[in-house]
């Protein structure tokens, strides 16, 4: 019988990313929740030859489903199922047919089914606060749970695993992950389109041992009911038994857990506990320097750590938190664990490593120098830091010095239409070259881990880019460029233990492979199917989309020169923008919460001896030249 599952862990903003929205009072974070993505396909290790039938739900079919999976035809055997509940349906029921509920969910828990959950459509309110789409499952296994008299235990609902409802799976699908507690669970084999009568002819044929059958709940007439005596003897004539979706993974639930490492500043590992570890000692152990260790805790804004072993590159320190945190001596060596404030982490990722970020329009690598500290402030330039940006930036003559000459005209010390967004990064393995997309042997095992990344951007160089397009990668480019803007961390995850490979790449009628959609993996395909090669310690991200994008105006009378255009219009939409509530201004905090990929809070500030204007005295008047 063959093996049909791989387990994929990812973590994920790299797959969903969202903006800041309205802009709060000064002291109120903006914040942008990044979500874990762990999701499991089929069973990961040898077993028992059997599959998990899986089913929507509730349903008016689902009572005499029931029934039918208990007693499926002479002489074969009961079969057990996994029911997917739709979550907004679970919660319709609770208030209007409580009673029917409850029996629903007893019966699936005396008759050895589970309940997990089906997600979908995200609504607004979710895809704009993970936080809230947490909540939703815990409220939905909290009702679950009182329905049939529990207090804390799962039983028969395992609200932690959920899918998306539909098989709508994408970028947005994966990132909706619940964290690490919440495993998404997909399938191998999807009944589509394929009538339930056609189940056992159509869909058996490609099923074995391991795989996980998705299937309706409901249907014209409750069909899928009439279904499965075939679907039974289907399994029987293959050999294969019937387990629940957490029977089935088994051991994988328990193993999927990540492992966090951090750089950091401070004393690295005695000898003794070296020694006892079975780890080389670190140099000058007193000694205050970069080093890296594995997050065992996390307390508030500090962590415990394990040193480890002398300065490394980021792979190399994933690779060997993973195998000190495998191997689980740490936790009796209390003593040799260090606590690190958070004030002493530093970023995980060097100037060394490139970012590439993948876009709708193309790939872009961001400047090195754009890099800064997973703390402290982002800090606005002034008028000679626009100079020295757009020189470095080699940005054409004719569109230099135009920011600075709407801030003149505006009276501002600088820039005041600034977006925040955050993602999260995919840290390449090792060095792939373009020829790698299509092959899945080469993208086994590529992810190293992933980094949490925000990122800051001038907006007044977006306008101009949407006024000029012929120089829109160089103004977009020099928007992100500035020195801070870029900030990744606090912690470097790794996949799941026993995970990290990509989807099977199918190969077209043209003979090119099929870039996989939705995974880790699949991203670093797209960015060699660019033609672009990966280093060891790359960082590739999704971009997120816009936050705000550059004000739209009205049309106005064109100038003599277009510079003198561009530089009315720029002072027109940053008189705009500074109305907008949903530019973040001096004082604001971008918070990104991402859960094992840890905080970032990152504060705007002005530089030292430049005022920071205040709401009240915002230049809002209509600039020379235009209307606003």
């Amino acid at each position: 019988m063959r093996r049909a599952c791989l387990l994929i862990a990812g973590l994920g903003l790299a797959f969903l990313s969202w903006g800041c929205g309205a802009r709060p009072a000064a002291t109120e974070p903006v914040r942008l929740d990044v979500l874990q993505q762990i999701h499991l396909r089929g069973a990961p290790e040898p077993q028992a030859p059997r599959v998990a039938l899986t089913f929507d739900g509730p349903s008016a079919c689902t009572a005499d489903l029931l029934g039918r999976l208990r007693a499926p035809g002479e002489g074969l055997p009961p079969l057990v199922a996994t029911f997917f509940f739709d979550r907004t349906r679970l919660a319709a029921m609770a208030v209007e047919a409580p009673d029917e509920l409850r029996a629903i969910l007893r019966r699936v828990e005396a008759e050895g089914h589970r309940i997990a959950l089906s997600v979908g459509p995200v609504d607004e309110r979710w895809a704009a606060s993970p936080a809230a789409f947490r909540r939703g499952i815990a409220e939905a296994a909290a009702a679950v749970d009182e329905l049939l008299g529990r207090h804390g235990g799962r039983g028969a609902a395992d609200l932690r695993l959920w899918r998306p409802a539909g098989g709508q799976l994408d970028w947005a699908s994966l990132g909706q992950s619940a964290g690490a507690d919440r495993p998404l669970v997909l399938w191998t084999q999807h009944a589509g389109a394929v009538p339930p009568e056609a189940w056992a002819a159509r869909i058996m044929p490609r099923v074995g041992d391991g795989d996980i059958l998705a299937l309706p709940g409901e249907g014209s007439g409750c069909k899928l009911v009439q279904a499965v005596p075939a679907l039974a003897q289907a399994l029987k004539s293959a050999g294969l038994s019937t387990a629940t979706v957490p029977a089935l993974l088994g051991a994988a639930l328990a193993r999927h857990t990540p492992v966090r490492a951090a750089r950091y500043l401070g004393p690295g590992l005695s000898p003794t506990c070296a020694d006892r570890l079975g780890l080389p000692p670190s140099p000058d152990p007193d000694t205050i320097a970069p080093r890296w260790g594995l997050v065992t805790t996390l307390e508030d804004d500090q962590a415990l750590v394990v040193p480890l072993p002398a300065e490394q590159a980021a792979v190399t320190a994933l690779a060997q938190a993973r195998k000190v945190w495998g191997e689980g001596r740490w936790a009796e060596l209390p003593g040799c664990l260090r606590r690190i404030p958070a004030e002493r982490w530093i970023s995980p990722v060097g100037p060394e490593s490139r970012f590439w970020v993948v876009e709708d329009a193309g790939l872009a690598q961001r400047d090195p120098r754009a890099q800064g500290s997973p703390h402290g402030a982002v800090v606005l330039p002034t008028v000679p830091d626009l100079v020295r940006l757009e020189a470095r930036q080699r940005l054409p003559w004719r569109l230099r010095g135009l920011v600075a000459g709407a801030m003149e005209r505006l009276q501002l010390d600088v820039p005041l239409l600034i977006e925040g967004r955050a993602s999260a990064g995919v840290v390449v393995a090792r060095d792939l070259a373009p020829e790698d997309a299509g092959r899945p042997d080469a993208l086994r095992g590529a992810v190293a881990g992933y980094v949490q990344v925000a990122e800051f951007t001038l907006a007044e160089y977006l306008f101009l880019a949407r006024r000029y397009p012929a120089a829109l990668g160089d103004l977009d480019r020099t928007a992100r460029a500035l020195d801070g803007f870029l900030r990744a961390g606090p912690f470097l995850v790794t996949p799941a233990t026993v995970g990290g490979a990509p989807h099977p790449a199918k190969v077209g009628p043209d003979g090119r492979a099929a870039i996989p959609q939705g995974d880790a993996a699949g991203l670093l395909a797209r960015v060699l199917a660019m033609g672009k090669p990966l280093q060891a310690g790359d960082v590739v991200v999704a971009a997120p989309p816009p936050v705000v994008g550059p004000p739209d105006l009205a049309p106005a009378e064109p100038m003599p020169s277009l510079r003198a255009t561009l530089r009315r219009d720029l002072a027109r939409a940053v008189a705009r923008g500074l109305a907008s509530p949903a530019y973040l201004r001096p004082g604001s905090v971008l918070a990104v919460d991402g859960d094992l990929l840890g905080r970032l809070a990152l504060r705007v500030a002005v530089p030292p001896g430049v005022a920071a204007p205040t709401p009240d005295a915002l230049p809002l008047v209509t600039p020379r030249g235009g209307p606003p």
